[in-house]
This record gives C-alpha cells, structure tokens and sequence, in this order.
C-alpha cells in the first residue's frame, strides 16, 4: 500500500532544514492551501538546490521503494532542474540513501519514479530540486504546490494497521487504560489492609 506526500508551501517542521540553500517547505499526506512559490537561482552554473520538502516517516513503515514524483513546474526559460529523493536520519540530519534523477527542462507536469534503497536509520524523507543555468541571468522556478499534482508517492510505504486515526485512538485508549489500573492499585491495596 502506498503513502501520498503532498508538497505544501508551509515550512512548520524545521528539524534538519538547511537553512538558506533553497527553499525548506514540508511535505505531508494531507494537502493544504493553494500555493507558488518560487525560487531565484541566479549565478551558479552547477546544481545548486531550490527546493527541499522534508516529512517525518516514522509513523509511517519506510521500506525500500519506488517513489513516484509528480510535479507541477512553471520553469525560466534556459533553466535546467532535476528531482532527488534521501532518507535522512534526523539525529545527525545527514544522508543515509539517495536517488538522483535526470535533468528536467519546462513547464507542466513532471513525473519520474526513483527507486530508494531505505537503509532503516532515518526517519526523514526528502525531496530536493536543484537547478541549473544554461545562460546568463537570473532564473526561476516556481512549484504549483498543495493541489493533486505536486506529490512524492512513496509505493512500498505502508500506513499503521488500521490507518493514523485508529492508531492514534488505540494509543489513548492504552493511555487510559493503564492510567485507570495505576490509579486503582493503590485503593485496592488500602482496602485489602
């Protein structure tokens, strides 16, 4: 079963961002409001990063998968960008496995599917574009975010049995649970003394 990330012009989950190399934004399964933001790249004539989306996967079963990338890109003329997936360890914030994609040109809808081998440390997926100027000048990107077609599909990722909402209530449910034996032990003690 897979997982849907959907690519958000928020930036509330700011562990491991890398603070003024592109634009950090999050990721999430659920989309929020409509969005473009863009991203200037101005002089470098090697990739340089404009955008990464991070998301936390640990609630979430990260296994080694097909991720389909799907994005919705209104691209400068002479502006090449290419798609890469990492899993991140959120400890160190460093890399653990990552897939680089192939150079991308124009506007639309652009897809391609990444395999990331998930070695297991991180808990952290990421999608980083990076672009490159093939002329002089400033060049912008801009990603039409939060609609149904800006999204990592993480295929062999699989939700918690019975999807995040059972699997929050169970948690509160074992919560009270053992709230309510710890806090009748002690009046059954009294009572049998």
């Amino acid at each position: 079963m897979a997982v849907k990330y959907f690519l958000r012009d928020t930036n509330d989950d700011v562990t491991c961002d890398l603070g003024g190399l592109g634009k950090d934004v999050d990721m999430s399964r659920t989309m929020g409001a409509d969005a473009s933001p863009v991203s200037e790249l101005t002089a470098s004539i090697t990739y340089e990063a404009l955008f990464v989306f991070d998301v936390n996967v640990s609630s979430d079963t990260p296994v080694t998968s097909d991720m389909q990338i799907s994005v919705d890109v209104v691209a400068a003329t002479n502006l090449q960008y290419r798609f890469s997936v990492f899993e991140i360890d959120d400890g160190d914030c460093a890399s653990d496995n990552s897939t680089v994609g192939s150079a991308q040109t124009g506007t639309g809808i652009k897809t391609e599917t990444l395999n990331l081998t998930w070695g297991g440390a991180g808990n952290r997926l990421r999608l980083l574009i990076e672009g490159v100027r093939t002329t002089h000048g400033t060049k912008t990107l801009s990603i039409n975010v939060s609609d149904a077609d800006s999204f990592v599909n993480a295929v062999s990722f699989t939700e918690p049995a019975g999807g995040y909402v059972a699997q929050g209530l169970h948690h509160i449910e074992h919560g009270v649970a053992g709230f309510q034996h710890q806090g009748l032990q002690p009046i059954e003690a009294e009572v049998a003394a």
